[in-house]
């Protein structure tokens, strides 16, 4: 009995340090989408070959993320680095490290584990839901990251407003000039009054007699016994 517990304990104690040894496949997918020498523009090694670079961070997203982790989302690639206690070095570009993240050395990553969540003594729950929840180290550095491509995306609607403003005025400005012209060429052909169309609808041998009998029938309409038939 006691022997069989020694080997069963022995059996448990190397199946834990094997699972030790398995790096977590989002390093793996990490190292290999680094090492890609096809991306070396969008995302690469760094000079000393233990950082990191992600040259392009929205080409790194539109293209290279979802074909390893089925995704788009920079934010959350960058939260996963940080778990695994990688942090940026360089401030103003997408450069990362960890000890145990080198370029040709691949057997390090099964030693890099990943960050427990770190609580808070203060926190104070009721039941089983938690009132107060602490921001870890890791968020922290997640949000400072993150600024760089929220402020991106701000300047790009800062530039395209701009564009709509422009095109706006310009379209105002064709608007204006065609109600001016429109306006301009009424004013150059005025219609002419049916008094005036009659007068000179009239032929050279019609008297002045005949237009004036003209107008009076045409404004007192005819009568029989003194009473308008219209």
């Amino acid at each position: 009995m006691g022997e069989e517990g020694v080997i069963r304990d022995s059996r448990g104690g190397i199946a834990r340090d094997a699972a030790r040894l398995v790096a977590a496949p989002f390093l793996v997918k990490t190292y290999r989408l680094v090492d890609d020498p096809l991306t070396d523009h969008i995302v690469s090694w760094g000079d000393n070959n233990n950082t990191f670079v992600v040259w392009r961070p929205k080409e790194f997203s539109a293209s290279i993320l979802p074909s390893y982790f089925n995704h788009t989302n920079f934010s959350s690639f960058v939260r996963q680095l940080n778990t695994y206690g990688f942090r940026k070095i360089v401030r103003g570009r997408c450069e990362f490290a960890n000890e145990l993240f080198r370029k040709g050395q691949k057997h390090l990553l099964s030693h890099i584990q990943r960050r427990k969540p770190s609580s808070s003594p203060a926190q104070t729950e009721y039941g089983n839901y938690s009132l107060f929840t602490p921001i870890s180290s890791a968020q922290h550095s997640d949000i400072s990251t993150g600024a760089p491509s929220l402020s991106e995306e701000n300047e790009t609607l800062r530039r395209d407003n701009s564009l709509l403003l422009l095109e706006i005025s310009r379209l105002k400005n064709i608007c204006s000039r065609d109600i001016t012209l429109f306006i301009l060429q009424s004013a150059k052909d005025p219609p002419l009054p049916d008094m005036d169309r009659k007068i000179q609808d009239a032929s050279p041998c019609s008297s002045i007699e005949d237009v004036d009998v003209a107008k009076d029938s045409s404004m007192n309409p005819p009568k029989l016994f003194g009473v308008p038939l219209c």
